[in-house]
């Protein structure tokens, strides 16, 4: 966390790295040799603490000595402080939890068990693309938290709404491609039986998109302070969409459950968390902003192809044809879009050479 508030995370891959591949090497010779239990878990675990504990010698005792801890900086002020940031974070990550591990029981408790598969299988190709969007968000949190130290709101804002539409435009152009081979994907992944067919893809890829935009807003709340509101939408969405899921599936089935879910993160999330950023920022931030019309149009593509394809007749029997040729608008839309914002960061670089600012 320190290299990651110093802008200098190349040092704390090159750590982690290190470490991993030496946690490798050690199991695969505690395997080699046959080692017990006990010291397989110390070939796992032990080269990790050892490149860790070393890196932080180096990082208090050579590389930043005056970021060294010192027991006159306890307080208990300060104590409380990241006891109430910490048991906000950890009430946010125990909701989060819910909200996405919840609907498998609903579907299993309410309906039967085989139709967790096409849920869990669609939910598991959708759902890890949000967290990596979010990598790449995660690297603005402590420029956050320095520019609200200097009272740069109009940086925050700016930064917020151009990270935002990034994040949606490459989440969303990525989940557009899942959507159209969604099918073909889930078949040769888990077999005919997991594909819960286009309808459940559609709003669970839906469901994927606004979590892109909950992770950016919510790092921005993070680098702010804020974790109230947060705590306050994750709560609510877990709470609400539980009863919304529950008393749906019977007559809605699969589809009734991540509607629930859906509407619950529609009606709550850009509510909480939107108002917790704007007033954050004196007004600053302008939620409208945050969303090109790129990734909608995309969105729409995807999700038409995935329809007409699923209901048979003329676009089943060529659907392959028709997949290729919507991923082919999609991956169209993304080089222009890429060559538009190559455009206008050019033209705004030359403007700002003009008018003599230092680069």
């Amino acid at each position: 966390k320190v290299l990651a508030g110093l802008q200098e995370l190349h040092l704390l891959n090159t750590l982690t790295t290190a470490a991993s591949l030496l946690s490798l090497a050690a199991v695969v010779m505690a395997i080699e040799l046959h080692a017990s239990l006990p010291l397989l878990a110390l070939s796992l675990q032990g080269p990790v603490v050892l490149v860790l504990g070393i890196g932080t010698v180096v990082l208090f005792g050579w590389h930043r000595p005056d970021l060294r801890p010192s027991l006159q900086g306890v307080s208990a002020r300060t104590g409380l402080d990241m006891l109430r940031q910490g048991s906000g974070f950890f009430a946010i990550q125990v909701a989060g939890v819910v909200i996405f591990q919840v609907q498998a029981f609903i579907i299993s408790a309410r309906l039967s068990v085989a139709e967790v598969t096409p849920y869990a299988v669609a939910a598991r190709l959708f759902m890890t693309l949000p967290p990596l969007v979010a990598v790449a968000f995660g690297a603005i949190w402590p420029a956050y938290a320095d520019a609200k130290a200097r009272g740069e709101l109009e940086w925050v804002a700016r930064v917020f709404a151009g990270a935002t539409r990034r994040g949606l435009l490459a989440g969303g152009l990525l989940i557009a491609f899942l959507v159209i081979w969604s099918e073909p994907l889930i078949r040769l992944w888990a077999g005919p039986a997991a594909y819960g067919g286009a309808a459940l893809i559609v709003v669970i890829a839906l469901l994927a998109v606004l979590e892109v935009w909950v992770s950016s807003t919510a790092v921005c709340l993070n680098g702010l302070g804020r974790t109230r509101g947060q705590v306050l939408s994750a709560t609510l969405r877990a709470g609400v969409g539980f009863g919304l899921a529950w008393y749906a599936a019977p007559a809605f089935g699969v589809l009734g459950v991540v509607v629930a879910s859906l509407v619950a993160t529609i009606l709550l999330a850009p509510t909480i968390l939107g108002y917790d950023l704007v007033t954050s920022t004196g007004g600053r931030v302008r939620l409208r902003g945050t969303v090109s019309w790129i990734t909608p149009v995309t969105f729409v593509v995807a999700a038409v192809t995935a329809f007409t394809t699923d209901f048979g007749g003329p676009f089943a029997a060529h659907a392959t044809t028709w997949r290729t040729l919507a991923a082919g608008v999609v991956a169209a839309v993304a080089v222009w879009s890429r060559r538009a914002f190559l455009a206008r960061s050019w033209g705004a670089f030359q403007r700002r050479r003009a008018a003599g600012f230092r680069l």
